[in-house]
């Protein structure tokens, strides 16, 4: 099987390890770099047109989540992470990807505090996984460099949300969650920003 690599991100194979996508010095210079430059950023990459133009939502403080779901059905709760962290769902995945692979990859983006890949009753994997940083801008990033544009198939690109249950989300996250689910309403929305967009339309 054939894996890619993330956008402008030369590919290397060796025996055992692929090169994953080198982040930006720091996360806040990379939250600066895109902020700044979403316009040349969606000029780009017009083939894709999935997170374009949500760059100027990328900065701003987290929304917190104080109402924890639990309806996920998964065994990757939010216990013993850090009160910043979120929790992004991830599919879309190749059957046999492994969490040392996950890792891999998600850590050039942040500090990866869990992760858990779905299966079945046969412990198989589902295909999908709960990735969780430790803060939004860790998360924002994963999301706007990987999602609908990195494959680990040939067919297809990995898809990178915030999860159902995510104790925090950011402006962008909320807008990227948003349009996830506008496109595939089978995708629920985060609990957070839901929440949020709630009292939103309460305040109108």
């Amino acid at each position: 099987m054939t894996y890619g690599s993330a956008p402008h991100v030369q590919q290397h194979h060796h025996q055992q390890q692929q090169q994953q996508p080198t982040p930006p010095a720091t996360q806040q210079q990379n939250i600066n770099y895109f902020t700044n430059n979403h316009n040349s950023h969606a000029n780009n990459n017009g083939n894709n047109n999935n997170n374009g133009n949500l760059s100027s939502h990328f900065a701003g403080n987290a929304m917190h989540n104080t109402n924890t779901n639990t309806n996920n059905n998964n065994n990757n709760n939010n216990n013993n992470v850090s009160p910043t962290a979120a929790k992004l769902f991830v599919g879309q995945l190749p059957f046999e990807c492994t969490e040392e692979r996950l890792r891999h990859l998600f850590s050039a983006y942040g500090h990866v505090e869990q992760i858990h890949i779905l299966k079945d009753n046969n412990n198989r994997s589902r295909g999908a996984a709960f990735i969780t940083f430790s803060t939004v801008q860790e998360a924002d990033t994963a999301i706007f460099t990987l999602h609908n544009r990195y494959r680990m198939l040939t067919n297809r690109a990995i898809q990178v949300s915030y999860a159902k249950n995510s104790l925090n989300i950011s402006p962008f996250g909320t807008h990227s969650a948003l349009e996830v689910h506008q496109s595939n309403p089978t995708n629920p929305m985060p609990d957070v920003a839901t929440m949020i967009n709630n009292q939103q339309m309460r305040n109108f």
